[in-house]
């Protein structure tokens, strides 16, 4: 793939060059990252800076450079590396009250821009709602991945038309032609990795005081013969009233009321749930079944069946790691979060 080196005010500098290792690696709905190990020519040394950016030219993927440092054994070699994003360069300072998902989230980061070098899209009218969930002094990054798991939407940061930095909220759906597995011999370097040490898959979550007794819904979220693991969930900080749009006091009806504990119960166990069943492969480089790009994509829900691993599953591609080594093909693995 191509990359050219931007500077912070969004003028194109240069094509990067002289590099030895380049890991591209951009995620769903977390913030993607980028390492590269490149020489320490003239031109690198000058233009490979921090706040300057790096963009993919075949995926419109940006690295806002972070990090610029000699490599510890050889000083002619740097390293530098960042993330797909700047949202964590601003924080949310005003309460969000969050309902249409995307349109909520593109609002709070317009909001809070400040002289971000961001250009919010117009919303494409995903139709995702959750009951008014309130936040605050949360960075943008992370209010924006927060929502976006609980709803099943990504986020990104490209280059859109010729705009830098267009920031969008977007969603990928279930491709079944996008089929992956070792007996079609697509899957490569196969990795099944389970880490259930702060899984939980049951919630009792407790809200405000009701007539002296504080309310309580349950939120259980197991899988068909799944053994219960329960977690406390504290919610008396989602109060009964609240001031609406005129400054007016209302009351949540119950139903109103319990479906905020359950969302919030909700958000809870999907943080238990990060990185708990995660398959990992590298794509056959000759495999003509399925594209990139074409048939699928970061996002994407595709199903997956291991023979090695007893697997038959739907799962969410969450990752792609693009790793160049010299003059070798670029290896592509995918990073797939089981539904």
């Amino acid at each position: 793939m191509n990359y050219f080196i931007y500077d912070r005010e969004g003028k194109k500098q240069a094509l990067l060059q002289n590099v030895t290792s380049i890991q591209w690696k951009p995620r769903y709905c977390e913030e993607g990252k980028a390492v590269i190990y490149a020489k320490a020519t003239t031109d690198n040394l000058k233009y490979l800076v921090e706040f300057n950016r790096i963009v993919c030219q075949e995926r419109n993927e940006i690295m806002f450079i972070k990090s610029v440092i000699p490599k510890e054994d050889d000083e002619t070699v740097l390293i530098i590396s960042g993330y797909m994003d700047n949202l964590d360069d601003r924080v949310n300072i005003n309460t969000l009250t969050v309902r249409n998902v995307e349109s909520s989230l593109l609002k709070c980061v317009s909001d809070n821009k400040r002289g971000l070098d961001i250009n919010v899209a117009d919303s494409k009218g995903l139709t995702a709602k959750i009951p008014d969930s309130e936040t605050t002094w949360l960075s943008l990054r992370k209010t924006v991945q927060k929502y976006c798991a609980l709803v099943g939407y990504g986020y990104r940061e490209i280059v859109k038309n010729n705009v830098l930095n267009y920031f969008e909220i977007y969603s990928r759906s279930r491709r079944d032609e996008a089929k992956f597995s070792d007996d079609l011999g697509n899957v490569l370097a196969q990795r099944y990795e389970v880490e259930l040490s702060k899984y939980k898959n049951f919630a009792y979550v407790l809200g405000d005081d009701d007539d002296g007794k504080r309310r309580m819904v349950t939120v259980d979220m197991r899988e068909a013969n799944e053994p219960l693991m329960e977690m406390y969930v504290d919610a008396r900080d989602l109060q009964r009233t609240y001031k609406d749009s005129n400054g007016n006091e209302q009351t949540y009806s119950d139903s109103e009321y319990n479906e905020l504990l359950r969302i919030r119960g909700e958000e809870k166990l999907l943080e238990t749930r990060e990185g708990a069943f995660v398959f990992s492969f590298t794509l056959n480089p000759e495999d003509k079944l399925i594209i990139l790009g074409r048939d699928y994509d970061l996002g994407d829900i595709v199903p997956v069946i291991s023979i090695k691993y007893g697997l038959q599953v739907y799962a969410r591609i969450t990752g792609i790691d693009f790793v160049e080594e010299g003059n070798e093909d670029t290896k592509i693995n995918l990073i797939l979060q089981i539904e």
